[in-house]
């Protein structure tokens, strides 16, 4: 009897230990439609804020619709702009880059032009390599965190604080860069 009642409890802690990681609320087309999300390298548990102290460390993650993306890797010296499509597998975000993408480099001659007449950033569209990337969702306090797990590091994305969408894009259209974006003109 006693042999039977060990492999009870066994079975029983083994059961309720496999259900105790914690659930992600799925998610849906409409979680990211429409909205910014800030990507950076750290990720404050105690009030869920993502922050960063580094040179190309933060980028913004803008969802156009519910399948395109604009993404926009900032430097000091050049910012890519990159867009693509994405869809939603698993409670994981898979998003697949264009090829073509714009490039703004900060305008050097402009900090020796007196009248300020030189644009700020260079702007021009380039050609790389198509690639995919999938982000992983998770939760803090209720709110939705992207995580991208990079190549070197985990980045982690929260809705945007500092700015709004609208915002956003109207930056880029200013800067003529949502028009070079192909697949953006709209």
């Amino acid at each position: 009897m006693k042999p039977l009642t060990l492999f009870f409890i066994t079975l029983v802690l083994l059961t309720s230990c496999s259900t105790n990681t914690p659930e992600t609320t799925p998610i849906t087309p409409s979680d990211l439609t429409g909205k910014l999300f800030l990507f950076a390298p750290e990720l404050d548990t105690a009030s869920c804020k993502v922050y960063g102290k580094c040179d190309c460390c933060m980028d913004d993650l803008f969802f156009v619709d519910d399948t395109h993306f604009v993404r926009d890797l900032y430097c000091v010296e050049a910012d890519d702009i990159r867009q693509g499509t994405y869809r939603l597998e698993n409670n994981t975000v898979i998003l697949n880059y264009d090829a073509e993408f714009v490039k703004a480099e900060y305008n050097w001659e402009r900090d020796r032009d007196n009248t300020k007449n030189a644009p700020e950033h260079l702007v021009s569209l380039r050609r790389g390599d198509r690639f995919s990337d999938t982000l992983f969702t998770s939760e803090c306090k209720g709110s939705l965190v992207l995580m991208d797990r990079g190549s070197e590091s985990m980045f982690y994305g929260q809705i945007d604080p500092q700015q709004k969408p609208e915002t956003f894009k109207l930056q880029l259209q200013d800067a003529k860069i949502w028009e070079k974006l192909r697949l953006m003109r709209k």
